[in-house]
């Protein structure tokens, strides 16, 4: 499979956080003998691989479901929110405040472009520690238009990203983080619609 070069960089520095190595050698001898001692089991002693395999996955399932109960108490309890007062609001200094790069990935969306990028323009943090990467392949000429034409274009970094397989989001936000300039980054969608406190 080809790759681009940002793409190849990527996987050279993070090799092992990436799905390309899907399994490792540890893993593979794993799996191998787990699925080998439930095959020897199940023929020799086919009630005890029963058991086993009910039990596992009943214990998915109760772990599943009392996770999704915790995490709903945690919630409804607010636990896990951060409350910030107006005043705490009123005296932060602009200049202490990091840069936030972020990822607008788009692709044949030039019908929802302008939406997002007013929406990102409306959040209340200073416009110049907003670093703001508009990510467009390049056979997506009407997307571009858009974007050209949403009349803040000088306040954004377009990137281009070149005509390569597969064309998916992911690699071009790593297009996008080749060039972030930000101490924090955020991903947002087409389709999405931030709050402008966030």
């Amino acid at each position: 499979m080809l790759y681009d070069e940002v793409t190849l960089k990527c996987l050279e520095k993070n090799k092992f956080e990436s799905a390309l190595v899907s399994f490792t050698k540890r893993q593979m001898f794993f799996y191998f003998f787990f699925g080998f001692s439930l095959f020897l089991l199940l023929l020799y002693r086919w009630d005890y691989f029963i058991f086993l395999v009910t039990a596992w996955f009943a214990v998915l399932y109760f772990g599943s479901a009392l996770f999704r109960v915790g995490a709903a108490l945690v919630s409804l309890l607010g636990l896990g929110e951060r409350k910030i007062t107006d005043p705490e609001l009123k005296s932060l200094n602009n200049e202490e405040l990091p840069i936030y790069t972020i990822l607008v990935p788009l692709y044949k969306e030039a019908n929802i472009a302008k939406k997002i990028l007013r929406n990102i323009m409306d959040f209340d943090y200073p416009k110049e520690k907003l670093d703001i990467k508009i990510l467009l392949e390049a056979d997506d000429i009407q997307t571009f238009e858009a974007v050209k034409s949403c009349g803040f274009v000088d306040m954004l970094d377009v990137i281009v990203v070149p005509d390569s397989m597969p064309k998916t989001k992911p690699r071009a936000c790593n297009w996008g983080l080749e060039k972030a300039r930000g101490e924090f980054s955020v991903i947002y969608d087409a389709e999405d619609r931030p709050e402008p406190d966030q």
